[in-house]
């Protein structure tokens, strides 16, 4: 009689894996969840930053305009005055952060949700943490997809040690992901920036974090796509 392949056998399921995918899937959904907290704090605080800030340049102009064209233009000096003080101080803000929160420390922050923790740094500081939390959230949706199809097919082989520990690993990776996304598109410029620029808006913190977050998400990619680079421009230069 001819013996005819059965179907694969499943992996037991043991107590200690149950716990380590448990114990993965818990720091998954706490790190997402943070992350996303963080992330959407900063951009919110930067772009309402650069919103307050365009407000407050397009009424200092039509004041400036009618000051000039009105006779009673004079009456509205001091409006223009107050605003080009709160221009100078919300540029102060941008540059340097709100030094009336400066009271909040890393631990107040790091679990909380308080918006006035990103109002207390500058706007580069808030763009450091996009790209570091928005390289967090890009590495998480990666796991989450790997293992959403594990499960999904019929033998999931992510209830083990390897990966919980596939994502110790993947967090700091995430987190240079981000920054590095982050050095390029504030960081470059010319040839190397203009692809991007095309289509990221590279000045606005919704941009920085999409670029920030896709290239975490597709960080294996990247970083092969490099040393492969890499690899052929040292043989290239390599002496004959």
């Amino acid at each position: 009689m001819g013996s005819s392949e059965g179907p694969e056998p499943k992996e037991p399921r043991t107590k200690a894996s149950n716990i380590y995918f448990a114990m993965t899937l818990c720091i998954l959904v706490i790190v997402s969840f943070l992350s996303a907290t963080h992330l959407s704090l900063s951009i919110a605080v930067n772009a309402g930053r650069s919103a307050q800030l365009a407000i407050i340049e397009a009424r200092t102009q039509f004041l400036a305009n009618q000051i000039v064209k009105l006779p009673q233009g004079k009456s509205l000096q001091s409006r223009l005055d107050n605003l080009n003080a709160a221009r100078l101080h919300l540029i102060d803000e941008i540059n340097y952060g709100n030094q009336t929160k400066e009271g909040l420390t890393f631990f107040n922050c790091a679990a909380s949700s308080n918006s006035d923790c990103y109002h207390r740094n500058s706007s580069e500081t808030n763009y450091i943490h996009i790209g570091i939390f928005g390289g967090l959230i890009g590495i998480s949706l990666m796991l989450l997809m790997t293992i959403k199809d594990d499960i999904r097919a019929g033998n999931p082989r992510a209830r083990s040690l390897a990966t919980l520990l596939s994502l110790v690993c993947l967090i700091p990776i995430g987190t240079i992901m981000g920054l590095l996304a982050l050095f390029v598109l504030r960081g470059t410029r010319g040839a190397l920036q203009t692809p991007i620029a095309d289509v990221i808006q590279i000045e606005n913190p919704y941009g920085i974090a999409f670029g920030c977050t896709v290239a975490a998400f597709f960080a294996d990619r990247i970083l092969s796509g490099l040393s492969r680079f890499v690899d052929h421009f040292s043989l290239s230069r390599a002496p004959q």
